[in-house]
This record gives C-alpha cells, structure tokens and sequence, in this order.
C-alpha cells in the first residue's frame, strides 16, 4: 500500500475556494469553519483515495471526478489530468 498522494489546488480553484470560505465565514456564523474543516477533510480523503468519487459526464477535460460535500452542499471536481 502506498502513502498519500500530494493534491495539487489549481488557481482558479484556489479562488474560488477562497470566496466560498469567505462568504461561509459571513454567512453562517454558527458554523464559520464548516466550510473549510469539510474542503480539508475531503483533501484528505482524496489524498488517500486518489481515484473516488463519480465520473464528470460534462467536464471538457477527461478524467474529471465529482465528489459530493453534502455538508456544506459544494461539489470537489478532483482531476486525473
């Protein structure tokens, strides 16, 4: 078995990331870190288990995934790319 794989952010996804965290902090102040504990632990996830989540049927690159946060209702779309 081998160890975690790095996961690499892309900077448009770094923005937007950003903005979602922002507006988290604000918009649900019972919960400011929810976003950012969710992304993380899914960075993780997928850092173990580079190959989960359900084929993108309409993403223009091949080997787009989505994996579903349904705790904070965002979508990652990791990449084999």
């Amino acid at each position: 078995m081998s160890g975690p794989v790095p996961v690499r952010i892309v900077r448009s996804a770094a923005r937007a990331i950003q903005e979602a965290a922002e507006w988290w902090v604000v918009n649900r102040p019972k919960a400011a870190d929810g976003f950012t504990v969710e992304l993380e632990r899914a960075i993780q996830l997928l850092s173990s288990q580079p190959t989960i989540g359900a084929r993108a049927r309409n993403a223009r690159l091949t080997g787009v995934r989505r994996i579903h946060l349904t705790r904070i209702h965002y979508y990652l779309l990791p990449c084999d790319c």
